[in-house]
């Protein structure tokens, strides 16, 4: 049974498919699209994003001195948009349950300080010149970002079962 040997019960999910189904996922895929990359950000500041954030796109390297150096690929999909994109869709594809349940608060908190401490490397001024730019504004970014996150993480996986199991019936 090559790679599904141990999800029978997902093969013949998938080869019951219907047309209807698969409509029914175009669907899902072009609101994802329409929700998430064409979606007015309420956050005040965008970034570059890289738009797949996720832990196959994450190489690590540990460093001589001991230090960690962190590089990103597959940059097809980059974007400006609100960095929770990718903060959103990284912890959703790349963390499981029991982390989201237990640390979600501390990896916003986290990301949030490690955000407004590399702007202050560019001489930003962040009461000043963004006002409206708080944790809570922030963590209400992330929380509309997750919608679109949904999407993607069910697309990606989709696509990882239907290339799983071309492979397994060659």
């Amino acid at each position: 049974m090559g790679y599904y040997g141990a999800y029978p019960k997902t093969v013949r999910f998938f080869r019951k498919l219907s047309l209807r189904r698969i409509l029914l996922h175009k669907k899902i895929r072009n609101c994802r699209v329409n929700c998430e990359f064409n979606r007015v950000t309420v956050f005040p500041l965008r970034t570059v994003i890289h738009g797949e954030l996720w832990d196959k796109n994450v190489m690590l390297a540990k460093l001589l001195n001991g230090r960690m150096e962190v590089m990103f690929t597959d940059w097809k999909n980059a974007a400006i948009n609100s960095p929770t994109v990718d903060l959103a869709f990284f912890i959703l594809s790349s963390t499981n349950a029991e982390l989201r349940t237990n640390h979600l608060r501390q990896l916003l908190e986290k990301y949030f300080f490690t955000f407004t401490e590399n702007l202050k490397r560019f001489d930003l001024n962040l009461a000043k010149d963004f006002p409206e730019f708080s944790f809570e504004a922030f963590v209400a970014d992330f929380e509309q970002s997750l919608i679109g996150a949904f999407f993607q993480v069910h697309e990606l996986n989709l696509i990882k079962i239907r290339r799983n199991y071309s492979r397994a019936t060659k």
